[in-house]
């Protein structure tokens, strides 16, 4: 029953979104220093294949494995294959519902950045970024896409029934990851000034 739960969340989620007053106000604004423009699908396929995605899942699972988080895979060969394929599912999952909002909505599956954005504002640009577009007039909207996506992939883990895993790491996981993601940003707009 969990899992078809979770499943009518997910679409009351973007059902919601799509119908939501502040969804409807987002609008999809061309960043300045806009990247090679493809259709949806195409850039949906650009950002699957993507090298360093694999690399950060396999990353993610070998960290699991080395920590033997969750205890119940135990940390031989089968195990890494299913820490594997979780972090994998969980992408494929976040990047699906990314997408496919982005899609529902008409708006951009891709952080609005804009080049005018200097010193405090390209801070409070960047710790936004996970669940926030800053438009280029200086306006802020819900990035519904990235919120159902982040929301979908943390409690993703109840669907495969991962051991010791509930709805209550899974809100956990996602508070964190928010604050976690958006510490990175900054930190990274702190490093790379351009």
């Amino acid at each position: 029953m969990k899992p078809f739960a979770l499943a009518g969340a997910a679409l009351a989620v973007a059902a919601f979104a799509y119908v939501h007053p502040l969804a409807a106000q987002q609008v999809s604004e061309v960043p300045s220093t806009a990247p090679v423009q493809r259709g949806r699908f195409d850039d949906f396929l650009h950002d699957a294949a993507r090298p360093y995605g694999w690399g950060e899942h396999a990353a993610t699972a070998v960290y699991a494995q080395l920590r033997d988080k969750p205890e119940g895979w135990n940390e031989d060969s089968d195990g890494m294959g299913r820490r594997f394929a979780a972090s994998e599912g969980k992408a494929a999952i976040s990047l699906t519902v990314r997408h496919g909002v982005a899609a529902l909505l008409g708006v951009s599956a891709h952080p609005v950045r804009c080049a005018t954005a200097t010193g405090g504002a390209r801070l409070v640009e960047a710790a936004l970024e996970p669940i926030a577009d800053r438009g280029c007039g200086g306006s802020v909207h819900p990035s519904i896409p990235r919120i159902t996506a982040r929301a979908a992939s943390s409690f993703a883990p109840l669907l495969w029934h991962q051991p010791g895993f509930t709805s209550s790491k899974a809100a956990t996981g996602l508070a964190t990851g928010v604050v976690t993601s958006a510490l990175l940003k900054v930190a990274l707009a702190v490093v790379r000034p351009d």
